[in-house]
């Protein structure tokens, strides 16, 4: 038997045309590789406002750079061709051994680099595309389909997208791997006392009606004593939408049961505020524009803070959270249907916390990232073997 070859100094190098702080589970993934022996390169787009202030935490082993944002128009265009020129001379530069793309806006210039420097690459594709609208879009959907093909491999956060990405783009292999939390986001085990005081519904993410429905604050209202607390961002197509559930909400009477916490700065002041929920809302309209189970990464925080989740009557989420006894599902465009399921974590808090705590246990046993994406790794490895394996080959001839 041949011995095992000794992998070390790997390089991998990061391609999205985003803020890398906009990514949690990019930052979950860098902290897997950093502790697998990788040095990591992140090339992404800054930004501005607000959400400047998300950013990857400084590691050893990690670098980050990052182009200025360009507005919209002509100058963007220019800008997103740039990008790709300025991402392939930095991998020239640096000389990874893998690639590796995590959206479509960066296929173009993983694809560019994979020509010029021959590299393997790992597509990892946190978001699906949407129909395409213009040119520009179907560009987008060309060059991705090129890297499925290309792709040591394909990694996609949920079931049904997985299978959907198999069978339209026939890739060398995908992979699924939720998006889930991180060991090192688990600080402690944490009591949900529920049934000891009112019952406190807690939402955090998008804020918009396809992810928090105004049918909420009604159901809210007919269920008494039962509090609902919400945090998280609003696009600006939705900047007004807090304020519209906090109207609704004291127009039926419930104004002081409807509470909107803000925009947390800091993951850990996110995982501080929710200490105060009871039971985690994943109320995505049904239908929804893409499947969520296992995309979604609330979930997998809820759960984390050992909180049962109420989630959309749909086959996904049955099979993800209801069959596994993590929670209740309900129609989350009917406010009798949520409610009915309020009422129902009200008069069985025992069997609500149990949930809770099962799901916590999940969490800390199987369902965390440094767990689900270490066959990742393992595919990645494979490709710094396989070099110095060729390496060794071509030596040997010589």
């Amino acid at each position: 038997m041949e011995p095992e070859l000794a992998v070390k100094n790997k390089k991998v190098v990061y391609f999205l045309y985003t803020s890398p702080g906009s990514y949690p589970i990019l930052g979950h993934a860098v902290r897997c590789l950093l502790a697998d022996g990788w040095e990591v390169l992140v090339l992404g787009i800054g930004t501005t406002g607000t959400a400047a202030n998300l950013q990857l935490k400084n590691a050893e082993g990690l670098q980050q750079k990052t182009l200025s944002p360009a507005n919209a128009g002509l100058r963007q265009k220019i800008h997103f061709i740039y990008f790709a020129i300025w991402a392939t001379w930095q991998a020239f530069l640096w000389k990874p051994d893998v690639i590796y793309c995590i959206e479509r806006l960066a296929a173009p210039a993983a694809l560019l680099s994979r020509l010029f420097l021959w590299k393997p690459i790992l597509f990892h594709e946190y978001d699906p595309p949407q129909n395409p609208r213009s040119v520009f879009e179907q560009l987008l959907n060309f060059t991705r389909r090129v890297i499925a093909k290309r792709a040591v491999a394909c990694v996609i956060p949920n079931e049904e997208r997985e299978i959907d990405f198999r069978e339209s783009l026939t890739p060398k292999k995908s992979m699924m791997v939720w998006n889930a939390v991180s060991t090192t986001e688990i600080k402690s085990e944490r009591e949900n006392r529920i049934g000891s005081e009112p019952l406190c519904l807690w939402y955090q993410g998008a804020i918009n009606a396809g992810q928090f429905p105004e049918t909420l604050a009604e159901a809210v209202a007919s269920v008494p004593d039962v509090i609902l607390k919400f945090v998280g961002f609003s696009s600006a197509a939705w900047k007004d939408y807090p304020s519209k559930i906090i109207d609704r909400a004291q127009e039926l009477g419930a104004v002081n049961r409807v509470q909107y916490l803000g925009t947390p700065a800091t993951r850990e002041e996110l995982y501080k505020l929710s200490e105060a929920g009871h039971v985690g809302l994943i109320l995505f309209k049904i239908p929804f524009r893409d499947p969520m189970a296992g995309a979604s990464q609330k979930a997998f925080e809820y759960m984390a803070a050992g909180m049962p989740l109420l989630v959309p009557d749909i086959p996904e989420w049955q099979r993800f959270v209801v069959d596994n006894g993590f929670g209740r599902a309900c129609d989350p465009g009917d406010p009798d249907s949520i409610a009915e399921q309020i009422r129902w974590f009200v008069e069985h808090a025992a069997e609500a916390k149990q949930m809770g705590i099962q799901a916590r246990k999940k969490i800390v046993e199987e369902w965390n990232y440094e767990n689900l994406f270490q066959p990742v790794i393992s595919v990645l490895n494979d490709q710094v073997k396989t070099k110095e394996t060729n390496s060794m080959k071509s030596q040997d001839k010589q």
